[in-house]
């Protein structure tokens, strides 16, 4: 028999593991309010809560300390550096859909963040519709890889 605190362990952990199952999250770094908007939209339609951080440092620490079921990245104001922070969050989760927005990447830099095993790069302007499609394919990726 369990001592009463397992149990009441055990019957916490269930409850997480069920409410799971009900929502799951993602976060965004990101400072442009428009991409952010049609995020918070596209999240919303499909039924996924969404945390949105506009300072990096506080991003990376929101993914070290909390489970994000999908992580996405606009590169936007780090164009230059953004294949090392997406090494740098691929490091912290790397089994998390990475969808990685971009005002401009060339082909190569492109190679080299997709080499990375993110899961999309979008390009701006982004499309409503089309990151619909993109959401609910990286949570079926989710589902399959778990």
């Amino acid at each position: 028999m369990l001592p009463v605190t397992n149990i009441y362990w055990y019957i916490i952990c269930l409850t997480c593991l069920k409410l799971k199952d009900v929502m799951l999250t993602g976060i965004i770094y990101s400072s442009d309010e428009k991409a952010v908007d049609i995020c918070f939209d596209c999240f919303s339609d499909v039924g996924i809560g969404l945390v949105k951080q506009s300072d990096f440092a506080s991003f990376i620490y929101k993914i070290q300390q909390d489970l994000f079921d999908l992580i996405i990245f606009d590169s936007g104001d780090l164009f230059n550096d953004s294949l090392k922070y997406v090494k740098i969050i691929r490091k912290i989760k790397p089994k998390a859909p990475l969808i990685v927005f971009s005002d401009n990447t060339e082909k190569l830099d492109g190679g080299k963040i997709y080499e990375e095993g993110i899961f999309h790069l979008e390009q701006k302007p982004i499309q409503k519709n089309i990151l619909k499609e993109i959401i609910k394919a990286s949570v079926n990726a989710l589902k399959i890889n778990n």
